[in-house]
């Protein structure tokens, strides 16, 4: 029988060991000295967002320094004395995400938008010596003059505006000043009825990794700054090229660039890589979204330049009937277009009737000339309620979930 002293010992010993492994997975997470700022700090995002996360208890309770959380603001449950004047110096916020609302469904509980703008203000002042990763701006549709205090922001690396008015842009950008932010930046705009982005050169940003520009149908010119690192640039560009005129600078920019990434119509694709000695400038992931299948056959298919390890093809045409000719016309410039290729994802967004030659053409043991596109490795459709795989080590597959009402899901 065990002694008691070797009881204890042992009892001791587990008790050290475990407390060693618990500290070894749950480091003490470094914190802020506590500052005259602390308190009005927690209290406003413990009373308005979900909170901050903190050490020890009051009156000897620290902010933890980095903050891996989202936290959500909005501005008409906010009042204007409960914004500080200053947030914790040092704190470093995963994202902030801000919402306004819209004029076209008023209610008489809502803000004034002059009310908008001085409490978006007065948050933006506050968060001055805050690292905001990713700041968000959502639902900011004013259409009047607002303040014209410029705010310095040093210490951010995405700034995203959703669904807000062109007067609002243009006066975001116009008082914001991100000259002095040292991080690589991504900037994006999603659902918004501007016709030119020229005002988001006025931010100042220095180094541009990303652009996303999302959902824009009256955009008429790309007209701001462009990404500019060395590598690993991202550009999104989903506006209608029927209204979007690319000025031959701008093309013959992103032409001589190298991306990692890029998103954009079919029809703008083909202006990009129509420039003299354009050739493997996306590294990684070409998104192309089709409205037209003819945007397939231009020059022939002898572009010879899209050299990304994936592709993704939404077909977004109008159509009401998918064929087996509009694949044939996809695989057809792949073979010309996309030799290096190693996954392609073909994904239909609108329902359509079938071609009953479709499922025969993709079960087929060949349907891709592997001969052509050596490097594939996979290849995946999605289309009504049908899900196919093909690899270059097994049959392909088409999974039918007509039956169960499964409906297809984006890959």
């Amino acid at each position: 029988m065990i002694g008691l002293k070797a009881a204890l010992w042992l009892a001791t010993t587990i008790a050290g060991t475990l407390s060693l492994s618990y500290h070894i997975m749950n480091p003490t997470p470094e914190t802020l000295a506590s500052s005259p700022f602390t308190q009005e700090t927690i209290g406003f995002f413990g009373k308005y967002t979900s909170g901050l996360e903190t050490v020890g208890l009051h009156p000897n309770i620290c902010l933890v320094k980095h903050q891996p959380v989202i936290l959500s603001l909005f501005l008409r449950n906010i009042e204007l004395e409960d914004i500080p004047e200053k947030i914790e110096p040092g704190l470093r916020i995963q994202q902030i995400r801000i919402s306004g609302y819209v004029l076209e469904s008023p209610k008489p509980s809502e803000l004034a938008p002059s009310q908008t703008f001085h409490k978006l203000m007065k948050l933006l002042h506050a968060l001055g010596e805050v690292q905001v990763d990713k700041l968000h701006l959502k639902k900011f549709n004013m259409i009047e003059d607002g303040p014209a205090t410029a705010i310095p922001l040093t210490r951010m690396n995405e700034l995203a505006f959703y669904e807000v008015s062109p007067f609002f842009l243009e006066w975001f950008c116009e008082i914001v000043d991100l000259s002095g932010c040292t991080f690589e930046f991504n900037l994006m705009i999603v659902n918004c009825g501007v016709e030119s982005v020229h005002c988001l050169s006025k931010l100042g940003i220095s180094t541009l990794k990303g652009l996303n520009l999302s959902d824009l149908p009256k955009l008429t010119q790309l007209d701001c700054q462009m990404p500019n690192t060395t590598k690993d640039n991202e550009l999104t560009l989903c506006a209608d090229p029927l209204v979007l005129n690319l000025s031959t600078d701008i093309v013959d920019l992103i032409a001589e660039a190298a991306w990692k990434r890029i998103v954009v119509n079919m029809d703008i694709w083909n202006k990009i890589v129509s420039v003299p000695g354009t050739k493997n400038i996306v590294a990684e992931l070409l998104v192309l979204e089709v409205t037209d299948w003819k945007d397939f056959q231009v020059n022939g298919h002898v572009q010879r330049t899209a050299q990304a390890r994936m592709i993704d093809i939404y077909d977004i045409r109008n159509e009401t009937v998918l064929s087996k000719a509009f694949f044939m016309d996809v695989f057809g410039w792949m073979y010309e277009n996309a030799e290096g290729v190693e996954m392609v994802r073909i994904l239909v967004l609108y329902a359509k009737s079938v071609d009953l030659e479709i499922k025969t053409f993709l079960e087929d043991n060949d349907p891709i000339d592997q001969s052509r596109l050596p490097s594939l490795k996979t290849l995946m459709v999605e289309f009504a309620q049908n899900n196919f795989v093909w690899s270059n080590t097994s049959r392909p597959k088409v999974n039918d979930n007509s039956q169960n009402g499964l409906a297809a899901t984006a890959i």
